[in-house]
């Protein structure tokens, strides 16, 4: 109000004093000294605005049905799965505040507009049904036909189908312990902590990559093997059977200070050494040997001056997660 009154004040003033360009100098002062001052008496700590992003009202699960046909795979497939159990949907609010202009012509009285953003954020737990168990070996679970980011989930447990598995702790936690059953003679998966969001805050749909081989007892080809060359030899921490991060090697769409696994590309929450020597076992019960196979580096292309040893081509920056092994 002030800044309206001051500008046509000092346009009428200016207009007596200096014609024309008087009058457009009175209007600007009057209209600078007219905004300062509502500023004081109305906006003391600048203009403040609220958005919201992301908040939703409905979310519904989808690949759930009962009486379904409980699928049998032999040799390799990747199956669609089926929602077995599910918890209740958890909702986790961010609040970001942040100051924009001010501080030079653009903001009035050197003062600078608040934005404070609120945006909803959706996980949830999950069971997914695979197909008759045992199953050898549980490879990728795939979502929307992209395999799982394991950056969108907290944890992945697998349960083969084996006649002699326990329930699984988080459903047991939740349910009871006499009210879970332990799913035996399913192959099962179960996602803690799978983030909606990066879904569309919805469940997606899921397929699961699996292994059956001939059942226990029963010769094959894979119980003649007793020894394997293992490769890739080179790679960055390939052998490592910890996670190992870096800060300089996260996704673009990562958030500052965030970290990536360097040996990690199994789709699971599992280093890939790790993931592979499991299914090794499994798959090729009578290894009894292994034979690994490692790539040197060398420092020059000059043979006289060329020396050759082991090394890591990444500096790590590990700091940040705990119980993650750091890189040297």
């Amino acid at each position: 109000m002030a800044q309206l009154v001051l500008t046509l004040a000092g346009s009428a003033l200016g207009s007596a004093v200096g014609g024309g360009l008087g009058q457009g100098l009175g209007a600007l002062l009057g209209s600078v000294v007219g905004g300062i001052i509502d500023q004081e008496l109305f906006g003391p700590q600048g203009e403040r605005r609220k958005a919201e992003q992301g908040k939703v009202t409905d979310i519904r699960l989808s690949g759930s049905a009962f009486g379904l046909v409980v699928p049998q795979v032999y040799g390799r497939g990747r199956l669609p799965a089926n929602v077995i159990w599910a918890r209740g949907i958890r909702e986790e609010v961010r609040t970001t505040t942040e100051t924009v202009g001010g501080g030079g012509k653009g903001g009035v009285g050197g003062r600078g507009q608040t934005v404070t953003t609120t945006s909803y954020h959706y996980y949830a737990d999950v069971a997914l049904g695979i197909g008759e168990g045992p199953v050898t070996s549980i490879y990728r679970i795939w979502v929307d036909g992209q395999p799982l980011d394991p950056e969108h989930v907290g944890e992945i447990r697998l349960h083969y189908g084996e006649d002699e598995q326990a329930p699984d702790p988080l459903i047991q936690a939740v349910e009871g312990a006499d009210r879970t059953p332990a799913f035996r003679g399913l192959a099962y998966v179960v996602l803690e902590n799978l983030y909606l969001t990066a879904f569309g805050n919805r469940f997606p749909n899921f397929e699961i990559e699996v292994f059956r081989g001939s059942g226990e007892g029963v010769p094959d080809a894979r119980h003649l093997v007793e020894g394997v060359c293992l490769i890739p030899a080179s790679g960055e921490w390939a052998y490592d059977p910890e996670l190992v991060y870096s800060t300089r090697h996260r996704a673009p769409s990562a958030a500052p200070g965030s970290s990536a696994a360097l040996n990690a590309h199994s789709g699971q929450k599992r280093a890939d050494f790790a993931v592979a020597i499991n299914n090794l076992e499994r798959e090729l019960p009578n290894v009894a040997w292994i034979s690994v196979v490692y790539a040197w580096f060398g420092t020059s292309i000059d043979v006289a001056t060329c020396s050759i040893r082991p090394e890591a081509e990444v500096g790590l920056y590990q700091d940040q997660f705990p119980g993650a092994r750091p890189g040297t």
